[in-house]
């Protein structure tokens, strides 16, 4: 594994693992907290992208992208509400984010 591959692969696992905060979200949750955890996982999803412009990583790109959806859909939700019927439009997004993380992590052998 070259050095721009494990510069990535060390984002990739830490947002697996970020991402699974999103996959507990529940209806009673505060779009507030939901928020807060976005803010958290931004950084990584930042390391990632400067990753990537070195490696060009179509798998990567994918996930950046849907992460990026994922994103928006929290954005645009009021602070300080009950995430309500919200919570499964936003599980929908991290269940596209979580299947392209996956793709990403398997086409650069991370973990091999």
């Amino acid at each position: 594994m070259g050095a721009v591959q494990a510069r990535a692969c060390e984002p990739l696992t830490n947002l697996n693992t970020a991402v699974d905060q999103f996959a507990a979200v529940s209806e009673d949750v505060t779009v507030g907290d939901v928020k807060q955890i976005k803010e958290e996982v931004d950084g990584v999803v930042s390391l990632l992208r400067t990753a990537n412009q070195a490696l060009n990583s179509v798998a990567i790109e994918e996930m950046l992208t849907a992460y990026d959806g994922l994103a928006a859909t929290i954005e645009g939700l009021p602070d300080d509400q009950p995430l309500g019927d919200s919570a499964a439009e936003i599980q929908t997004a991290v269940q596209q984010v979580q299947v392209a993380l996956d793709q990403a992590i398997s086409g650069l052998s991370c973990g091999e």
